[in-house]
């Protein structure tokens, strides 16, 4: 079997290096002499070479691939990752991320709370969760901590001295 990395290759159709080599590994038990945490490097060196972006949802090495926004995803995935990840992130040199946005729902807004050290009632998190996707439509963008912590101060009515200092966290 002929491989590339990304599937790029001379022609259409090639498989990709690192989906088939992971896929051996974990599928049918066979061992490969890839390493893992050194897929997305390669991916990126690859993808600058050839002058094409990697895309977002691409499995393993994309900048999406262990990235999620769906309510019902991120509910299943915080009480077992395996829901909704058939491979962790962390052999790749990648971490899950939570993200807020359209497609949110209360579980993704309580936990992203919650990481921030701040707890809401019930009402007040459907309230967060409807400013969430209000400004995530609005502006076509994920919301940030920062602008969480925001609307937390906003519809809990607490006063802002109190709501944490947030710095925004690398990939």
């Amino acid at each position: 079997m002929s491989v590339c990395v990304l599937g790029l290759g001379e022609r259409a159709g090639n498989a990709a290096l690192e989906e088939v080599a992971i896929a051996l590994d974990r599928l049918a038990g066979r061992r490969t002499n890839v390493v893992p945490v050194e897929l997305t490097a390669l991916a990126d060196l690859v993808a600058l070479a050839a002058g094409r972006p990697i895309p977002e949802g691409k499995p393993i090495v994309g900048g999406a691939a262990f990235t999620h926004e769906s309510g019902i995803h991120v509910s299943g995935l915080l009480r077992d990752p395996m829901t909704y990840e058939a491979l962790s992130p962390e052999p790749f040199g990648r971490r899950r991320q939570l993200v807020l946005g359209k497609h949110s729902g209360g579980a993704s807004v309580r936990h992203a709370l919650a990481c921030l050290g701040l707890h809401a009632e019930d009402g007040v998190v459907e309230k967060i969760l409807q400013r969430v996707r209000l400004q995530a439509i609005a502006t076509k963008k994920t919301v940030g901590e920062g602008d969480l912590v925001d609307l937390y101060v906003e519809t809990s009515g607490s006063a802002r001295a109190e709501a944490p200092v947030v710095q925004a966290g690398g990939r």
